[in-house]
C-alpha cells in the first residue's frame, strides 16, 4: 500500500508540473507557481520519510486536499476545453471577416476604375458625369456599410466569449439539483429526470449540457426560463453525491440580461395521485414541463 501511494503521488507531481507547464504557456503565473509548489510537495510526500511523519494524523487532511485538487484540476481541462472551442467559433468568425475584407477590396477596384471611366468621359455630356458620380457614391456607401458589419461581427463575437458561464452541478441538494428516479426502467431508457436550476435565464439555443467531458444531445433536455429538464438513461446509481464529486453535470449558457421572464427560484414536488405527481414552480413557468411518476432515490 505505501509504494502504491509514493507512485500516486510521485505520477501525481509529474503531470501537476505538466500543468504548470501549460499554465506558465497561458501566461497565467500565478496559477503556474501555485501548481509548482503542489507539484515539488507531491513529489516530497512519495519519499518515505515524509510518508513517516504523515502517518502521525496530518495524512487524513492531505488526502482531503487531493481530492479538492483532483475537483481542480478537472475544472482546468474543461476550462481548455471550452476556451478551444471558443477558439474554433473565432476562427470561424476571422475567416468571414476576411471574406468582407475581399468584397470590400473588390469594391475599391471597382471605385477606382470608375474613376478612370469618369476621367476618361470628361468630354461627354453632364447626366453622363453625375450618373458615374452616383455610382461612386454608392459605391463608397457600399464600403462603409460592409465596414459597419465587420465591426457589428467582432463586437457580437467579443461580447458572446465574455457573457459565456458555466456552472458546475456535483451534489443532489434539492435546490438547485433535483432528480426523480422513474419506476421499472432498464439500462439505456430514461431511469431518471433531473432538474437544474440555473442562476439566470439563458438564450435557450446557447445552453449546453455536458456529463462529466461528455456533451448530451439537445433532445435529452429542455428549457423553460432558468429550468432545465434532462432525461438521464444511465444508472441511477451514477446520480449518489459520492458519484457526482467524481463526474460532475456542466451548463455552459449565455445569460439574457433583456428578458422579462423571472427566473425560478424553488421546486416543489408533490403527490396528487397514486399515478402522478405534481411539480410546483416558484414563480410558474411560462412553459410548464410533463413530468411522469417517479420515486426518489431513497427508496
Amino acid at each position: 500500500m505505501e509504494i502504491v501511494l509514493q507512485v500516486s503521488l510521485m505520477l501525481g507531481g509529474l503531470f501537476l508540473f505538466y500543468l504548470c507547464h501549460l499554465a506558465y504557456r497561458r501566461n497565467w503565473k500565478w496559477n503556474s507557481w501555485v501548481l509548482a509548489i503542489l507539484g515539488i510537495s507531491a513529489l516530497a510526500f512519495a519519499q518515505p520519510s515524509v510518508q513517516g511523519f504523515l502517518k502521525s494524523g496530518v495524512m487524513a487532511q492531505l488526502l482531503k486536499y487531493g481530492e479538492k485538487l483532483n475537483e481542480f484540476q478537472k475544472t482546468v481541462g474543461n476550462q481548455e476545453m471550452t476556451i478551444r472551442q471558443h477558439q474554433e467559433a473565432l476562427n470561424a468568425q476571422q475567416k468571414e471577416i476576411a471574406a468582407h475584407q475581399s468584397e470590400l477590396a473588390n469594391l475599391q477596384k471597382q471605385v477606382a476604375s470608375a474613376q478612370k471611366e469618369m476621367l476618361a468621359a470628361s468630354s461627354q455630356s453632364a447626366s453622363a458625369i453625375a450618373g458615374a458620380e452616383k455610382t461612386i457614391i454608392e459605391a463608397k456607401v457600399d464600403i462603409e456599410k460592409q465596414r459597419a458589419d465587420i465591426r457589428d461581427v467582432k463586437h457580437l463575437v467579443s461580447g458572446l466569449l465574455s457573457s459565456m458561464q458555466t456552472e458546475a452541478f456535483s451534489e443532489v441538494d434539492g435546490s438547485r439539483l433535483i432528480v426523480l428516479a422513474l419506476d421499472g426502467k432498464k439500462q439505456g431508457e430514461v431511469n431518471a429526470h433531473i432538474f437544474f436550476l440555473l442562476k439566470h435565464v439563458p438564450f435557450r439555443d446557447s445552453v449546453r449540457l455536458k456529463f462529466h467531458l461528455f456533451d448530451q444531445p439537445p433532445s435529452s433536455y429542455q428549457v423553460s426560463s432558468n429550468v432545465i429538464l434532462f432525461n438521464w438513461a444511465g444508472s441511477p446509481n451514477e446520480l449518489k453525491n459520492d458519484s457526482l464529486k467524481l463526474k460532475q453535470f456542466y451548463v455552459e449558457y449565455i445569460p439574457d440580461k433583456e428578458t422579462s421572464e423571472q427566473a425560478v427560484s424553488s421546486v416543489t414536488i408533490s403527490e396528487v395521485s397514486d399515478k402522478s405527481i405534481g411539480v410546483t414552480f416558484s414563480p410558474e413557468l411560462k412553459k410548464p414541463f410533463s413530468i411522469p411518476r417517479f420515486k426518489s432515490l431513497d427508496q
